[in-house]
């Protein structure tokens, strides 16, 4: 075994399934360069697992200590060729695969995925609060929620959902001065859910009072609303 590259690999910036299975390999090689253990014979001999040792195998590649060739005709069976380099002018730093691997990540990052940027909306916000003073009008005790968590739901029906904030604060009203769905929507979450349903019943409502030929009348409107209960209450509603 040369065991300059034996230490070079014991100091190398690699977890510790990448070492011993260098180390096993390096041994197996010799002075020719090349190992072609089996499967089965590396988990024994290594004592570890096939997912473990596909995952050493990788950052030992990653990191351009091993190379792999396959396969090699022996006899009935084909086998892996690996070469462990005693070249470590020709090893990568961790920092260099590290920044590396960053890159690929945010390459291939698919415009469909579920982490959401920050929050910068102000009108989410504010609706969030609204949705909260209205009912901690009805329930004062009500646990305070995360806000920045309720803010991002009303964002993503704005961005995502392409609801506009004056139906949403229009649905909010409606919700909490409804009987059965005030009870139902404690959240921005469950509002997003059940967005399409609570304004369809709002509409229902107006278009049979306007049938109805009921008078309108002088309620104020859901903004005027909420700055009077933010007037009332003070500022309890603070995204944390």
């Amino acid at each position: 075994m040369n065991f300059e590259t034996m230490r070079a690999i014991l100091a190398a910036q690699i977890p510790a399934r990448a070492k011993v299975l260098a180390v096993y390999l390096l041994d197996l090689q010799g002075d020719n360069g090349h190992a072609w253990p089996g499967w089965r014979t590396i988990r024994r001999e290594c004592n570890m697992a096939t997912e473990t040792i596909k995952k050493a195998m990788a950052e030992l590649e990653d990191a351009k200590i091993l190379s792999k060739k396959s396969p090699v005709s022996l006899g009935r069976r084909n086998t892996n060729s690996y070469t462990i380099h005693a070249d470590r002018s020709t090893w990568v730093e961790r920092s260099t695969r590290v920044e590396r691997n960053r890159s690929t990540r945010v390459e291939h990052t698919h415009p469909s995925s579920t982490h959401y940027p920050p929050i910068t909306s102000s009108e989410a916000v504010k609706l969030a609060e609204l949705l909260l003073a209205l009912i901690i009008e009805r329930k004062p005790d009500f646990r305070k929620p995360n806000m920045k968590t309720w803010a991002a739901e009303v964002d993503r029906m704005i961005r995502l959902d392409k609801r506009t904030g004056e139906r949403i604060e229009a649905v909010i009203m409606w919700s909490q001065a409804d009987n059965f769905w005030r009870d139902n929507i404690l959240s921005t979450a469950k509002l997003r859910k059940q967005f399409d349903q609570l304004e369809l019943k709002m509409e229902n409502g107006r278009n049979s009072k306007t049938s109805g030929g009921s008078k309108q009348n002088n309620r104020p409107s859901p903004r005027e609303s909420f700055d009077q209960l933010q007037s009332n209450r003070g500022n309890i509603c603070k995204v944390g």
